[in-house]
Parts: C-alpha cells; sequence; structure tokens
C-alpha cells in the first residue's frame, strides 16, 4: 500500500503562512495520475 505522498499535518501542528505558500506551490506544481501527469496548475490554466 503506498502511502499519501502529499502527506498531513497533525491537528495542533504550527505553520507559518509564509510556508502554507511554500506548501501551496509545492502541491499545485505536482503532476498527479487522475490528471494524466499533467499538475494541477496545468489543468487549471487549459495546458
Amino acid at each position: 500500500m503506498q502511502k499519501n505522498r502529499l502527506g498531513n499535518f497533525p491537528t495542533r501542528f504550527i505553520i507559518e503562512p509564509k510556508e502554507v505558500a511554500q506548501i501551496e506551490i509545492w502541491m499545485n506544481n505536482y503532476p498527479r495520475k487522475m490528471f494524466n501527469y499533467s499538475t494541477p496548475i496545468q489543468v487549471y490554466l487549459g495546458g
């Protein structure tokens, strides 16, 4: 069984807004099998 590569954070995990922005960029540039290995940002922009 494959672990979730996108990960989760514990409930009481303290994270700075700057770190949230970095994680958001990483997640939006991570290729997904469900999008035929395109990134979510590519799908959103229609490319």
